[in-house]
């Protein structure tokens, strides 16, 4: 959390407009801080999108992830030692408006591709296991590349399974009567991005959590989401030890969506400010349902393994 600490009292130097191939479009900036730092600035009307894209980042850490950019929550204040001079009212923006400051990705902008190995699993059902690794998929047996990169793909298929993130692997769900994909299974993976040494970085992920149209209950977007994120979760029987490790650990708390919130609270000041209402509650149980489930298919996989 080190970089959090340094970006939160960095004082923004420049401020120009995001554009689609740099941070996105609508009402975003770029932010350049007094080191030289480039953050992408995502500004919204809805908080709730705004505290989606954090608590998405402090999750990632609290599961010993660190493919997701740091993040640090700031409010537009002109008298401000970190926003004087910056003049972002040039890019329509208001005074004491939440805004997420994300670390750029200098390096990053390879597409990333379902693995063929997931494509079969979503297909057919059967979840890849040690035996693809060792047996029926020859280069996952002799290219440390492939492997490492199947993992990843495992682990984000649970990080978006459990915060239940709707812009991401959720566009290969086929849609409406004609079942239709918003992307096909083949083409690259939406809101992420791989760097040169393969890593595979999750952008974008203020489409989770609290990502609901504000008129309508979470039970609507939640059910919509279940079956594809559940369907998702089961192409894959394999996962980083290091990560069900602390999925386990967070389950067995009393409550692991609160043990997350005051997580992110201890490091992001400005989660005081968000204003709960009775959706709150409702976002809290189904992150828990999810992590349950999840767990309950970690164990199942397990049990599998041992019979063999």
């Amino acid at each position: 959390m080190e970089l959090v600490k340094k970006f939160r009292h960095q004082q923004v130097k420049n401020i120009t407009n995001a554009r689609q191939s740099v941070c996105g479009s609508g009402k975003n900036g770029i932010v350049e801080l007094e080191d030289g730092t480039s953050m992408c600035a995502r500004y919204e009307k809805n908080q709730y999108l705004i505290f989606a894209e954090a608590l998405a980042f402090y999750l990632s850490r609290l599961l010993g992830m660190d493919n997701v950019p740091e993040i640090v929550l700031s409010k537009t204040d002109e008298s401000s030692d970190q926003w004087k001079g910056s003049d972002f009212q040039k890019l329509n923006w208001k005074e004491n408006v939440e805004v997420a400051l994300i670390k750029w990705l200098q390096n990053a902008s390879s597409e990333t591709f379902m693995p063929m190995a997931i494509q079969n699993a979503y297909r057919t059902g059967k979840p890849v296991n040690s035996d693809v690794i060792h047996y029926t998929a020859p280069l996952y047996s002799t290219h440390s590349t492939a492997t490492a990169e199947l993992m990843q793909w495992g682990t984000m298929i649970i990080f978006d399974n459990l915060i239940g993130h709707y812009d991401r692997l959720i566009l290969y769900q086929p849609v409406g009567k004609r079942k239709i994909s918003r992307r096909s299974i083949t083409s690259g993976l939406y809101n992420s991005l791989k760097s040169p040494n393969g890593k595979i970085w999750l952008i974008d992920n203020e489409s989770a959590f609290f990502y609901q149209n504000k008129y309508r209950d979470p039970a609507y977007n939640y059910i919509q989401l279940l079956n594809f994120h559940d369907k998702m979760l089961k192409t894959m029987c394999i996962f980083q030890s290091s990560l069900v490790v602390e999925l386990r650990k967070l389950s067995n708390l009393p409550s692991p969506f609160h043990h997350l919130w005051m997580y992110a609270s201890t490091f992001e000041p400005l989660f005081v400010t968000f204003k709960k209402d009775y959706r709150f509650n409702e976002f809290a149980r189904f992150f828990n349902k999810r992590l349950d489930d999840i767990i309950d298919w970690i164990d199942h996989c397990k049990a599998l393994s041992f019979e063999k």
